[in-house]
């Protein structure tokens, strides 16, 4: 349901883009991988909230995912 309700929204706005595991085509989320952790941490705009949420997510990525 919720795809077909928000599928015409934009990729980008005044608050920012979409990223997506492959920024070459639009992904339903990303994988909680290292790789993809690192380029959202490294080279993504976010905010310092944001990063401190997925920087402490990735350590405690074991009690999480289990």
């Amino acid at each position: 349901m919720f795809d077909e309700i928000f599928a015409g929204l934009v990729l980008m706005n005044q608050e920012g883009s979409v990223v997506t595991a492959d920024p070459a085509r639009p992904a339903t989320g990303i994988p909680f991988a290292e790789e993809h952790v690192r380029r959202l941490l490294d080279h993504e705009p976010l905010a310092g909230p944001a990063a401190a949420c997925l920087s402490l997510a990735w350590q405690s990525r074991a009690l999480l995912v289990g």
